[in-house]
Parts: C-alpha cells; structure tokens; sequence
C-alpha cells in the first residue's frame, strides 16, 4: 500500500514535471542553481583531493628518505662504536690471558674490562646519545664483563635472556631482534686473534629502541601513523606500537621492499599510502604508512558542510522558483480559463490588459481573436454556409521483385527448352544484374555484374567491341566499393561512346591500387564529347533529370562514393571530341565493407 501511494507521487510528479510549465520554471531554477554548485563541488573535491594526496605523498617521501638515513647514520654510528672495541689491545690482552690464579685472572681481567670500556664510552656519541644501553665482552656464561647505563643492574646476562643467542650464533655480525620483554636490540660481533684468528669472546651491544624511533613533525596530526624497521626476514627491530617489536611484520609490508615511491596497501580491511627503502648495508627496511581516512578526513568534513549548504541552496531556489513561476504562470491559468469559456460558446470574454508588455500583448491578441470569432461565426450561420469535402484514392500496383525473377526464370527455361541458348543467356545475365545485393560489394562483384552486362552487349555487338579487363593484383577483388558504381560508367562508355561510333571499338577497364587506393579507369575509343561544361561534383538531381541518358551515371556513382568516402573521393572526366573518353574512379582501400572507412 505504502509503495503504491509513493509510486503515484513518483508518477504524479513527473508528469506535471513534463506538462506543467510552473514545474518546469521551477525545476530550471533548481538546476541553474544546482548544476553550477555541484561542478564547483566536484572541482574543489578532486582539486584538494589531488593536492592533498601529492602533499602527503611527497612529506611520506620526504619522510622515509629521512628516516631511512637517520637508522642509517645511527647503524653507522653503533658500527663504528663496536670496531673501537674490537680494535681496543687492552681488551684484547685480557681476553688472551690464561695462566694463572683462577680468581686472580678473573680479577685482573674485570678490573681491566671495566677501566678500558669506561674510558672507550668517555667521549662516545652513540654512548652520549643514548643510542646504547648496555655493553657487554663475552666470553663464556661465567665469564663476561659490562658496563651498563642503569647501576642497578647486577645480573645482565640472566635479565636480558640473550645468553641462548651467544652460544648458538656463528656469524661475524649479527642483529638480535627485542621482544616484548626485552625491548632491547642487541648488536654482536666476535673477537678474534689477529694472529691466528682463533675466536676469543664476543661484543655484545645493547641498542636502545626509543632511540631509533623517529616521526616527522608535520605528521604530529596522524594519531595512527606507523613507522616500522625490519629485517630482510620482516623481523621488526622498531616500530610506533611497541607491542609489534620482535613479531614479524605483515605481508603488505613485506610487498613494499623494492617497490618505488608511494603505495597503497591494505591492512586489516583499512586502506594505507605507505612508502618503503632499503638500508642495504645493514638488510634492513623501512617503511612509513598512514591511514587513508586520516589523511582525508579534514577534506571529507569540509565537503560535508558544503554538501549541506548544497542542500539549503536547493531548497531555497525550489522557494524562489515556486515564487516566481506563480508570479509568471498566473495570467497563462487566466488565459486557460478564459479559453475554457470561449470554447463554452462565451465569446465575450476579454482578458485583462498587464503592466507587463508580453503579456499586454498577449492579451491584445487574445481579445481581437474573441472579436473575430464572434464575428466569423455569426456571418457563417446568418449566411448558412455548407462545407463539402471529398476525397479521391489513387491506388498504385506495385510489382513484386519475387514475382518477376520467378517469370524471368520461366522464360529462361521456355528459351533453354526451345534451343534458344542466345536468349537464355541473356535473360540469365539480366537477372543476375536485377538481382538485389548489399550495399557494398567486392571489387571481384562488381566485375561479375560487367561481365554479365558485357555478355549481353557482346550478343548484340558481336565483333564490332573489343573489351579487355585489366586487375594488377588478383587481391584487389576482395576489396569492397559501392554496388553498381562501376556498370553506369561502362554502359556510358558503349552506348555513349562506342554505339553510335562508326566500325569497331575498344573498351578498356584497368583496375590499380597505389597509397591505399585503388584506382578503376574505364576508357573507350568512341566519339567522346567536349568535357569544358561538365563539372560532376556540382551537378544537381534537377539537371540530371534534364539530360538523364549522358549524366545520371556519372552523377549517381559520383554522389554515393562522396557520401561514403568523403568529397575527395570520386568520379575524374577526360574526354576528347571523336578521340574517345577516360572515366577514373578513385576510392580508398575498404577491406571491411562497413559503411565508414
């Protein structure tokens, strides 16, 4: 019932939106207002949109090449800091002393450590930057020595847990991933005889993660901005949300490595524009991403407020249209009205004169149309005027195309039959010339109609024409051209020129294709005529109707390769008084058959 009574307001709407003229004033309003503003609406959205997108792209890219140089700087940084201890001889003596007092050993060995590692981190900037927490010479799980930032540690090796990772790893370098109760990136290298290369003990760093951490003060605005660093394995050593570090990284993540400029990803069914670089010496990644709706949300509100002023500007030109069309529409509801009486048989009725001039004279012109229709019909009934009409029906007979061929055929046989083979041929020629086809039909076609229409003046001629078809490339007949566009200009050629030619004639077809097009001459030996008055192209039906027999042809086929090709194809007259003519035909190469080429 609901979508019954919504459906004929639908309905009613729209045809009084098409019938009514105070609708339609009114509609036209809504549209002038509407069709400027919701342009103006779509511009500044694409605008900003465009413009935003390119700002954050180029701060995300300004950004990643930032940080990735920053973690960089700081690896380098850490790098160099650990060769100072591998380079450092007091170290290095100590970890070759083995003789001795056991508890001695240790003692000389920890007081050493402890004095040359306080004086390495002295003037240290990685130590004074606070980029390392903890540093640590290793040499057995009873053995190792390190000095830390926090005094209260006593048992470093038990709390950080990365003893597991000192006896398993044998690489010269290696970066230990934190975890979520380490948050800790650790940096081990090994000691090694410089002699004999023999493995004494290992240099174990502790990175401080906030210290790696960066974030670009223009994107202080994105509460969700992610700024992660992992491994080739996608290991994360950092990242915005602590709760990441050590877990491995998501696979849209990993897709950015190597990939150029900024991408778009998804991740947890939420669009990002991130963009990635490599730190290659260290087989690290960085990448930086930003939620698309943050990054668009001040544009989405802004276009929120103007769609809702959009939406107070459409109800307010639909008040001022209804106002106006009311104001313009009442002297026409007048004007109905009054008509309705004067079709009632009231020609009395006059209609007001306006302040306005159209509508002044518009009721001018309706009050001396009242005057005049009183008058015609009180002179019509006093004179008793009758008006007769009759009508006459011409009907024509139509032949039927089916009907014909069906007697052209019968008289075939009848010839066949008799032992007329003459006869037979030529109706059978006939018909094939009479026969409908396409629009278009191939070269190869059209020479079959000539043949056709040839044979039938071979019959008649006999010796008197020599006829020699020329084709230069056998593929020219599966090109296309108008049908019957080539026979007009033959049979002008025999019965224009060879026809009433004394003694035989010649009659030439050369067939060409060159720059794709194909080129068709028809040249005859006849009489010829003066061509000086002849101009094709301009030749109107009216004086072609004047001289049928020796224009109509040239005309028509001329005309229809215009149409189909364009003005600057078509027909090309030369012709020499009691010498003979030259017709040629140029088209463009049509190896479709459709209608545009």
């Amino acid at each position: 019932m609901i979508m019954s009574k919504l459906y004929d307001m639908i309905y009613s709407f729209i045809y009084r939106c098409r019938s009514s003229i105070r609708y339609k004033f009114t509609i036209t309003i809504v549209f002038i207002v509407l069709i400027p503003m919701s342009l103006s609406y779509v511009y500044a959205y694409n605008n900003t949109y465009v413009r935003l997108k390119e700002n954050v792209e180029q701060n995300l890219s300004d950004t990643i090449s930032i940080i990735r140089n920053d973690l960089k700087g700081q690896f380098d940084i850490i790098n160099q800091t650990s060769l100072l201890f591998l380079s450092n001889q007091t170290i290095r003596s100590a970890l070759l002393m083995e003789s001795g007092d056991p508890d001695y050993l240790y003692y000389e060995k920890t007081s050493r450590m402890d004095r040359e590692l306080k004086n390495i981190l002295l003037f240290n900037s990685a130590w004074e930057r606070k980029l390392l927490d903890y540093i640590m010479v290793y040499e057995n799980s009873r053995d190792y020595y390190f000095i830390s930032r926090n005094p209260t540690t006593t048992n470093f090796l038990n709390k950080s847990g990365i003893e597991k990772y000192l006896e398993l790893t044998t690489k010269e370098k290696q970066f230990i991933p934190p975890s979520k109760a380490d948050q800790t990136i650790y940096f081990i290298r090994n000691f090694n005889d410089l002699n004999t290369q023999r493995y004494l003990g290992k240099l174990v760093m502790g990175i401080n993660v906030d210290a790696l951490s960066y974030v670009d003060k223009s994107f202080d605005a994105y509460n969700r901005l992610q700024i992660i660093c992992f491994d080739n394995n996608g290991i994360i050593y950092s990242h915005t949300d602590k709760q990441m570090l050590g877990r491995k990284a998501p696979a849209s993540y990993l897709r950015l490595i190597g990939l150029p400029g900024i991408q778009s990803i998804t991740m947890d069914n939420e669009n990002y524009l991130a963009a990635s670089m490599k730190i290659s010496d260290y087989s690290m990644n960085a990448v930086v991403a930003i939620p698309e709706k943050e990054v668009f949300a001040g544009l989405n509100s802004s276009m929120q407020r103007y769609f809702v002023w959009l939406i107070i500007s459409i109800l307010l030109s639909l008040l001022i249209g209804f106002y106006l069309s009311s104001k313009v529409v009442a002297p026409l509801k007048l004007l109905t009205e009054l008509s309705g009486k004067v079709k009632g048989g009231h020609f009395q009725v006059k209609m007001p004169s306006s302040k306005y001039y159209e509508l002044d004279e518009l009721s001018c012109t309706f009050n001396k149309m009242t005057d005049e229709i009183d008058h015609l019909i009180n002179e019509v009934y006093e004179k008793q005027l009758l008006l007769k009409e009759s009508e006459l029906a011409t009907l024509q007979m139509q032949i039927n195309p089916h009907f014909f061929f069906n007697i052209l055929e019968t008289i075939s046989w009848e010839a066949r039959f008799c032992g007329n083979d003459k006869i037979y041929e030529m109706i059978t020629a006939l018909g094939q010339l009479m026969r409908e086809c396409s629009e278009k039909i191939t070269i190869g076609e059209e020479l079959q109609y000539i043949e056709n229409y040839l044979a039938l003046q071979k019959i008649r001629f006999e010796d008197r024409m020599n006829i020699d078809i020329y084709v230069s490339d056998e593929t020219i007949k599966n090109y296309y051209l108008p049908r019957l566009c080539v026979l007009p200009l033959v049979e002008n050629a025999i019965v224009h020129g060879l026809e009433i030619k004394r003694g035989s004639g010649s009659l030439i077809i050369n067939i060409s294709s060159s720059n794709d097009l194909i080129v068709i001459e028809v040249i005859d030996d006849g009489v010829g005529f003066s061509t000086e008055c002849l101009d094709i192209s301009r030749l109107e039906a009216i004086e072609v109707r004047k001289n049928a027999h020796t224009s109509i042809g040239l005309y028509n086929s001329n005309k229809r390769i215009s149409l189909m090709y364009g003005s600057e194809y078509g027909l090309k007259v030369e012709s020499v008084p009691n010498s003979g003519t030259k017709v040629t035909v140029t088209i463009p190469i049509d190896r479709e058959g459709s209608s545009n080429v």
